[in-house]
């Protein structure tokens, strides 16, 4: 499985945004630069999210200041918080976190050295009981610092619309010979899930308790370094919903049949065809061909299904 490669970022001399977090670096959040800041290319080209490294001690994101992005990163700040003293959850660096300056979310975080967990290239050597710990510990903080609530699950009822979308995709099924290999392969494991998909989610509960978690705990989102967990990145995804959801957004991503807690193994394997329909529907409604990344995503989706049979 060939390892995805960053989108590439080219400085240009009059980058605004970059000059705007050195300010704030320097100004309100007491940093003195004595180099320039790395911007990181991204991985995702569906984010708006910018993040630079300052040094070889801090990471800085910034994402436009939608009410979504606002919400999310007060709950993360929430989060954070709360696990302060958690080895592998980084603590906030500066206590306003998060700033909102010029129409955009700002926070500073600790630099975990080491790479993204890539499960396809890193054996798991321990590595997902370390996580899955991790995460037991992160929610058990969360739980009893934030509380918890009862109430309609957004995990369970995200997956009824990724259902009804996939429903009203039937219709491909005429044009399947006008598409190419990987979309034609795309939709016909699709259609052959459809009812496993809608007998899994009338075995979910609507509603349950929620915590605040992380929300995207996928492989990619765990720093390895020299083969040890280092800790989890990247949480702007933070919501109020079931700790199943975390556990099970893991485990969607490690290329194994899926077993376990029955709330986890069912949100992991609709969260593997979710993404299988959320993909086609991109590339259906934008009427485009998917990047040489994309292609590579919506392969690594199929493998990870076939896993799992």
């Amino acid at each position: 499985m060939p390892s995805f490669q960053p989108l590439p970022w080219s400085p240009s001399p009059d980058d605004s945004l970059t000059h705007l977090a050195e300010k704030l670096l320097r100004d309100r959040m007491g940093l003195s630069l004595r180099e320039p800041l790395e911007q990181l290319p991204r991985f995702d080209s569906l984010t708006d999210a910018r993040l630079w490294r300052v040094g070889s001690k801090y990471l800085l994101k910034c994402v436009p200041a939608t009410h979504y992005n606002v919400e999310t990163a007060l709950l993360a700040r929430n989060l954070l918080v709360a696990c302060q003293g958690l080895d592998g959850i980084p603590r906030l660096i500066h206590a306003d976190a998060p700033l909102l300056e010029s129409g955009h979310v700002w926070m500073l975080l600790p630099w975990f050295s080491g790479k993204p967990w890539n499960p396809w290239h890193i054996p798991e050597l321990g590595i997902h009981d370390a996580a899955c710990s991790l995460l037991k510990r992160m929610h058990d903080r969360s739980e009893s610092v934030l509380g918890y609530r009862i109430g309609e699950l957004p995990c369970v009822a995200s997956r009824w619309d990724w259902l009804k979308r996939l429903i009203n995709m039937e219709s491909l099924l005429a044009e399947i010979d006008r598409m190419g290999d990987l979309e034609r392969r795309l939709v016909q494991r699709l259609l052959a899930r459809q009812g496993d998909f809608e007998r899994t989610m009338r075995k979910m509960p609507v509603n349950g308790t929620m915590i605040v978690i992380h929300g995207d705990p996928r492989p990619a989102n765990w720093i390895i370094n020299d083969g040890v967990l280092s800790g989890l990145i990247d949480f702007g995804s933070c919501r109020w919903d079931h700790p199943a959801s975390d556990h099970a957004r893991l485990v969607s991503g490690l290329p194994r049949s899926l077993s376990g807690e029955e709330m986890t193994v069912f949100l992991a394997r609709t969260n593997r065809w979710g993404a299988m329909t959320r993909w086609l529907a991109m590339v259906v409604e934008s009427q485009a061909r998917w990047s040489l990344s994309e292609q590579q995503r919506v392969e690594e989706l199929l493998k990870l299904d076939e896993t799992d049979q």
